[in-house]
């Protein structure tokens, strides 16, 4: 079984090995508690090699033909249409992946019946949004040609634009959902060892990813726990120190500040980072562990009314709730990564 050590982040904080999965858990309930979902999305990337310029850049330098490539822009450095569409493309798996947990390397991912209507809801919303950037795209597409070809020379080439019927076609979004198998619910046309057989094998699949669902689950949750231990292991001695700002143009030296000696920075997601996956705790824990049902308790109740802004200023509730969340660490299974 895997196993993450957790000991080198507290001098004081010791660990047993504790399983993933508790108890046999019930297939069954699992399968209908639970699906698969997965998400596919396509889009141009607005680049092409110019072989040409390839060939060019290789004879110049003495260098056989196929030793460089040279990629062109077609639309410029940092087109806003098409980084619009790469950012939300890039949140939209962001969202998509916190809201889920591993399954298969072909892309599924595993979703409860508690989460699942609400990030189809945002996949949706997600999807809607998709479809509204790229028509933006489109219809600004002809536009962006004429302009590149003042703007790209001798390196313009007509050729290597898509029309806009064809550019269409570059982009797509599919998000698709599927039933759990139970592991009993076979009908196959073979003799009953081979059946037995894959039913076994199909058993050990089932139960392995689940335990790997769950190892995601809790690997994810020890980062921000971590993170926020560490962030919060200072003494505040009340001692000022001097410092220079970064550089700028209106200040080369930076301008010189005071602040507290030897507190350390932490941003404004500290506590966010945890609350955001106490609810994920809550609406993806398939098994229904009892130990990840306590963990969220734990960690709601440490964190009731604490704020990034009290942590920085009440040294006190700073102190408990490192120790509290230093607690709910040891409280991990011991998961080896």
């Amino acid at each position: 079984m895997n196993m993450l050590s957790t000991t080198a982040l507290t001098a004081d904080v010791s660990h047993t090995a504790n399983p993933i999965i508790e108890d046999e858990f019930d297939f069954a309930s699992i399968s209908s508690s639970a699906l698969l979902v997965y998400v596919s999305i396509s889009s141009w990337t607005g680049k092409i090699e110019d072989k040409k310029v390839s060939a060019e850049v290789s004879q110049q330098h003495n260098a056989e033909n196929g030793v460089t490539q040279t990629y062109k822009k077609l639309f410029g450095k940092r087109d806003k249409h098409l980084y619009a569409i790469q950012q939300h493309i890039t949140a939209t798996r962001t969202l998509f992946k916190h809201s889920t947990s591993p399954w298969s390397d072909n892309g599924q991912r595993l979703v409860t019946t508690k989460a699942y209507f609400n990030l189809m809801k945002e996949m949706t919303g997600m999807r809607d949004k998709f479809w509204e950037l790229v028509e933006e795209l489109l219809v600004e597409y002809n536009n962006k040609i004429i302009d590149m070809q003042a703007r790209m020379g001798s390196l313009f080439n007509i050729d290597e634009y898509p029309t806009v019927d064809e550019l269409r076609k570059y982009y797509g979004f599919r998000l698709e959902d599927t039933p759990l198998m139970p592991v009993g619910d076979w009908r196959l046309d073979i003799n009953s060892d081979a059946l037995q057989s894959a039913k076994d094998r199909y058993a050990q699949m089932f139960s392995d990813k689940i335990e790997a669902a769950m190892l995601n689950i809790w690997k994810r949750l020890y980062e921000p726990l971590a993170n926020m231990s560490e962030r919060l292991d200072y003494e505040d001695t009340g001692e000022m120190e001097e410092y220079y700002t970064k550089p700028t143009a209106a200040n080369p030296n930076g301008v010189l500040r005071t602040r507290k000696k030897d507190v350390k920075i932490f941003g404004g997601n500290l506590v966010s980072n945890i609350t955001d996956m106490v609810d994920v705790l809550r609406v993806s824990n398939v098994t229904n562990s009892p130990r990840m049902n306590d963990m969220a308790d734990r960690l709601e109740n440490a964190l009731l009314g604490v704020s990034v802004e009290s942590l920085r200023e009440n040294d006190n509730q700073r102190k408990q709730a490192k120790a509290d969340i230093d607690a709910a660490i040891a409280a991990l299974p011991t998961l080896d990564i």
